[in-house]
């Protein structure tokens, strides 16, 4: 075997889906968590409370991404229903933020979110899309607000809301 040499069983592609902003903004401020890195760790585990950190797994964008979409394919409800998750309280919380802080974003216009997948999920969200969506994008959409309204409460309430609004405090300026 050449040193060096990689195997891989899978091929991975560049994919970009039309998401609105506010999920992008959401997803960005659920990826830093998931990154991991010693400073977020440290405001989660010491400057939050949050005595859970060792339940929140360290994941890249495109793991991340893998993770949601198959929860959602994983729910026991059907795809139809879980759309109404858009319209969920903890959505709606989030959303009351950045009107808060006078940040304006688009419910129309969409922006591009770039993902690097693997073909299964390429066509696993394709398949989602064929049969329940519109616009691909949304089965994005629907994949981080099913992540959003899964998570437990004190997850929701200490550790998203602070990195969101981090991140919306940072978008605003």
């Amino acid at each position: 075997m050449v040193s060096g040499t990689r195997i891989t069983t899978t091929s991975a592609e560049n994919k970009t889906y039309k998401v609105l902003p506010f999920y992008a903004l959401l997803f960005s401020a659920i990826g830093m968590i998931h990154k991991r890195g010693v400073i977020n760790d440290f405001v989660i585990k010491d400057y939050l409370n949050y005595s859970k950190l060792e339940e929140i797994p360290k994941l890249i964008r495109p793991k991340l991404v893998e993770k949601m979409v198959s929860d959602l394919l994983n729910s026991e409800l059907p795809i139809e229903p879980l759309s109404s998750r858009f319209n969920c309280e903890r959505i709606a919380e989030l959303k009351e933020m950045t009107h808060d802080i006078g940040l304006n974003l688009s419910d129309t216009y969409r922006i591009p979110f770039n993902v690097r997948l693997n073909e299964k999920m390429v066509d696993e969200i394709q398949a989602l899309h064929k049969n329940h969506t519109e616009k691909l994008g949304e089965i994005i959409e629907l994949s981080i607000a099913n992540y959003v309204l899964e998570v437990e409460e004190d997850y929701f309430n200490v550790v998203i809301k602070f990195f969101f609004y981090q991140v919306i405090k940072a978008e605003k300026n």
